[in-house]
């Protein structure tokens, strides 16, 4: 993992801060606790552990972060200043990486028993076809997978896919309208993904196949994002 971080004051009333982070993490298995029938917990290969191993479901390759903070200068005459002066602004931006994530076969081809539905068996990856052409409706091409024959596993690779990034920028404005003493009026607007970017988690469609070897037509779909909409609130803080 590789990290760089960077902290300057532009001007005395601008300090900005930022970072960036390029990793790679690797494992056999991410979760953490373990039953005692480990097929359940989505590793087909229960046996034969290396043959999982790849990209950790955490694993983030890129990720940049980085905020602001703006005071305001005063405008020099009284009127103006009752509008514009004193407020303060802020703001932090995050981009980074999707998750990685795999198809998988939809049931349980290689008989292994069990649970659940196919405790993460994998296709067989068709060489030649277009992996990720994108889109919520169809994220991942589910051409380029097909059925391994009955009792056998597929030879495509543990969280080979990586799923969308996620970008977004959140600003706030502040000011401290009366204070006396120990006594302070604060008033404060914040908005949440300011440019209302949709964030999309990993596509919940990942099963390829039912019970019959047929395709589903749910596969590759994304239905969740990772952010909420454009959020915008207010807020006023009487401290004593």
């Amino acid at each position: 993992m590789s990290a760089a971080g960077l902290q300057m004051t532009v001007l005395r009333s601008l300090r900005i801060q930022g970072k960036f982070t390029w990793s790679k993490s690797i494992d056999d298995d991410t979760i953490a606790v373990h039953n005692d029938f480990y097929a359940n917990l989505g590793v087909p290969t229960m046996y034969n552990f290396r043959q999982n191993r790849g990209p950790s479901d955490f694993n983030c390759p890129f990720a940049l972060a980085g905020n602001f903070i703006y005071d305001l200068p005063r405008a020099g005459s009284h009127a103006a200043d009752a509008v514009i002066g004193g407020w303060q602004l802020s703001g932090t931006f995050q981009a980074q990486s999707g998750n990685p994530f795999n198809p998988t076969v939809g049931f349980d081809n290689a008989h292994l028993g069990g649970t659940s539905s196919d405790q993460g068996q994998r296709p067989n990856l068709v060489l030649g076809q277009p992996l990720i052409p994108g889109g919520v409706q169809q994220y991942f091409n589910p051409l380029a997978f097909t059925l391994p024959a009955s009792g056998t596993y597929g030879n495509l690779g543990r969280n080979v896919l990586q799923g969308p990034g996620l970008v977004t920028l959140n600003l706030a404005a502040e000011r401290t309208f009366w204070q006396r003493e120990s006594r302070s009026l604060r008033l404060r607007a914040e908005a949440f993904n300011v440019a209302n970017h949709p964030n999309f988690q990993v596509p919940s469609g990942a099963s390829l196949f039912d019970s019959t070897g047929a395709r589903l037509g749910s596969t590759g779909q994304i239905t969740a994002t990772t952010t909420s909409s454009r959020q915008i609130q207010l807020s006023a803080r009487f401290s004593f």
